[in-house]
């Protein structure tokens, strides 16, 4: 799990973000119950589809502006939660980013988010959920040419985009510079509020 801090207008949260296996084989009233689920500390905790997921940047970067719309009082949401799908999606309306990234029936893996007031109650949640779903994948968010292309189509980045960034034939710095472009494309949905 990756373990960072997010801005909270003048205070620290944190925040968790995973990628777990579904070996259990939940279903998405399941993984809803299992998100909703009340927990001391615990501001939002948001599964994702992880076929659009970039990585640990692009998931970072959502949590964050959404983080920012939620208390900066501009959100288009009811929930922290959705908020982080909205942001993830790279969409401004719900109902569009929950088509591409909410949770279905069927999946083998899910993407975690998990935001709290601190370290302790994020690591607490993720050890719950991570029991009630599966094994951490790691690496994680792993990319292949298939994943590569649907995360390229989906937010509209072009191959000459990555080339511009960076002249790089080695796959981890096109990985990286794929997640950065990612995570432009989502804090563009702050600029369209």
């Amino acid at each position: 799990m990756l373990l960072d801090k997010l801005r909270k207008q003048d205070s620290i949260l944190s925040i968790g973000i995973s990628h777990l296996k579904n070996e259990k084989h939940l279903g998405k009233d399941e993984i809803v119950r299992l998100s909703s689920k009340t927990r001391n500390k615990i501001l939002a905790v948001q599964f994702l589809n992880p076929t659009f997921i970039a990585g640990n940047l692009h998931a970072l970067s959502a949590a964050q502006n959404a983080v920012n719309a939620w208390f900066g009082g501009y959100a288009v949401s009811r929930g922290l939660d959705v908020e982080i799908a909205v942001y993830a999606s790279g969409q401004r309306q719900i109902g569009p980013a929950l088509e591409s990234m909410g949770i279905r029936d069927g999946m083998s893996s899910l993407a975690l988010v998990v935001i709290a007031d601190n370290d302790a109650a994020v690591k607490t949640a993720f050890e719950e959920i991570a029991r009630s779903v599966g094994t951490e994948m790691i690496p994680a968010f792993p990319i292949d040419a298939e994943r590569k292309q649907k995360i390229l189509e989906h937010f509209g980045i072009k191959e000459t985009e990555l080339s511009a960034l960076s002249q790089s034939d080695d796959p981890n710095e096109t990985y990286r510079v794929l997640c950065r472009c990612v995570a432009s494309r989502v804090s563009m949905v702050a600029i369209e509020t």
